[in-house]
């Protein structure tokens, strides 16, 4: 079951369409996975952030798990993003989570998480081993 926690409307956006939404996601490996559709930049990273801190509030159900993160519908990635989502790896893993794995990246998202794990700020509770372009693996770190 997908459950929407949190969407861009939460903030008061006036568009139809949200720009960014954060869905509980449960994935084959992992009951507690997110799905992130859209845009996660400035105005929409503490929604992100949220998010992580409700899923951290579930501690027990975390431990030792390591909890996926889908960016197959996420459009756009801004440095706030990139930011708002080693804060997540953080919470999680103070919960008790192994950390997050970054799946399934959008060509514009996998282009600045290769830039900045290149420049060291991938968090180390982020894992994107699973993330590749044509020259290899996107990220040179994980956790």
């Amino acid at each position: 079951m997908t459950v929407t926690w949190l969407t861009s409307h939460d903030l008061g956006a006036a568009t139809d369409t949200p720009v960014f939404q954060v869905t509980r996601a449960p994935s084959p490996v992992s009951a507690h996975g997110l799905r992130l559709v859209g845009e996660l930049d400035l105005a929409s990273a503490p929604l992100l952030t949220a998010a992580g801190l409700v899923l951290a509030g579930e501690g027990e159900l975390l431990s030792g798990l390591d909890v996926p993160i889908d960016l197959s519908e996420l459009s756009f990635l801004d440095s706030s993003g990139l930011t708002a989502l080693n804060d997540v790896a953080v919470q999680l893993t103070r919960a008790g989570a192994t950390g997050v794995t970054l799946t399934q990246a959008t060509r514009p998202v996998l282009l600045l998480l290769t830039l900045a794990s290149a420049a060291g700020h991938i968090g180390p509770g982020i894992d994107c081993a699973q993330l590749t372009t044509p020259a290899g693996p996107a990220c040179a770190g994980s956790q």
